[in-house]
């Protein structure tokens, strides 16, 4: 009867032993594909994560520019922040913010705003991807402009002229200008709006205006010297954000608001619904279409930059920091 019982206690020892080394091996399997499931998504992606991405971060209370590899790797300051460890490489002592980032289509230059609070003007300046020749394209304040906002900075395709809008505290002639790339020739295109997008081609912009029939922001296009305006969406209420033109012309990704949170949209430049591609609980801010059209990267305000399949699917995170506006180059 004992010997019974010895060879019963050995056997569920071992039945247990064996027990826990399955559990053990199943919870490694689980883990190891759901590694490899992260890897492989971002294999998969590999192809398409090539150049550069510049991007503004809210950080100890001053939004910077800093740069960084498509694939996630590399990130570089541009703006000078003491929160941060990296090098930077323009001086940021006279300014408060640094925002809405667009590189020059050779990626040779980054224009962008510059918020300064000790003159409540916002201006557009041009500056090297190296750090060098920063210049203010606007400069209002040397212009005798006060409370005035020259913002959103968009080059053309053939990086000779650059798209931004205007606005200032009588709302003359405020709406989407064109200048040239050194900031001489800044014209009006008679037309109110902000958020200025080229086409690929160079033919087209596309911007965001109020629709005072729905009380909503929407998108219109119109050809780059101003003329043939027309609306793009009703009633979508599109939130503030970079229009994003895909590289074959035929879509334009953007930020809408969705009950209290911005998601992106992507809508047909020939016109239709807009399709949502993320439709979460999160805010989702700027967009920009990968150089190759195959994927679209995003920022989440609080937890950094993604990316996501043109169909909504496969989100994947390339950073964890906190980021802001976006634009990519190849």
């Amino acid at each position: 009867m004992q010997q019974s019982r010895l060879i019963t206690t050995k056997g569920l020892l071992l039945l247990s032993s064996i027990g826990i080394a399955l559990i053990i091996s199943i919870a490694s399997i689980l883990l190891t594909n759901r590694l490899w499931h992260s890897n492989q998504t971002h294999y998969a992606f590999a192809a398409s994560l090539k150049g550069r991405i510049v991007f503004s971060s809210l950080r100890n209370n001053n939004e910077d520019l800093f740069v960084l590899h498509a694939d996630g790797s590399g990130v570089e300051s541009l703006t000078n922040n003491a929160a941060t460890n990296f090098t930077s490489i323009i001086d940021n002592r006279q300014s408060v913010f640094h925002a809405h980032p667009s590189w020059s289509p050779d990626g040779q230059f980054i224009a962008f705003t510059v918020m300064s609070g000790s003159t409540d003007t916002e201006d557009v300046y041009r500056i090297r991807a190296d750090g060098t020749d920063l210049v203010n394209l606007t400069n209002n304040t040397s212009k005798g402009i006060t409370a005035a906002s020259s913002m959103y900075p968009a080059w053309s395709p053939d990086g000779q002229l650059i798209a931004f809008s205007y606005d200032c505290n009588n709302h003359t002639d405020a709406g989407i200008y064109v200048m040239n790339r050194d900031g001489t020739n800044a014209r009006y295109l008679r037309t109110p709006g902000t958020w200025p997008a080229w086409s690929p081609d160079g033919t087209l912009i596309a911007f965001v205006a109020f629709d005072q029939r729905d009380a909503s922001a929407d998108i219109y296009v119109m050809n780059a010297d101003g003329t043939n305006r027309r609306q793009l969406t009703r009633g979508i209420d599109v939130a503030a954000g970079r229009l994003a033109w895909s590289p074959n012309g035929q879509f334009i990704a953007f930020r809408a608001w969705n009950g209290s949170n911005g998601d992106l949209y992507i809508v047909p430049i020939t016109g239709g619904k807009p399709r949502n591609l993320t439709n979460s609980a999160e805010d989702e801010r700027s967009v920009v279409w990968s150089p190759d059209g195959q994927l679209l990267a995003y920022t989440l305000h609080s937890q950094g930059i993604y990316v996501i399949r043109p169909d909504g699917s496969h989100a994947y995170q390339l950073t964890d920091r906190a980021a802001t506006d976006i634009d990519w180059v190849p």
